[in-house]
């Protein structure tokens, strides 16, 4: 789910390990596009904000 600005927020990632988000292309309008339907992020320990 993200905010009026698109931003989305993950509270459940884990710190150093590949965290793999992804977006399902049926999830997105079509006449949006996407690089890239997936990523994986290893954020740092207490990271968050």
């Amino acid at each position: 789910t993200t905010d009026e600005q698109g931003t989305v927020v993950i509270p459940e990632l884990t710190s150093y390990y590949d965290n793999q988000i992804a977006v399902m292309d049926g999830d997105i309008p079509i006449e949006y596009g996407l690089q890239t339907a997936q990523l994986f992020i290893q954020p740092a320990l207490r990271s968050g904000s």
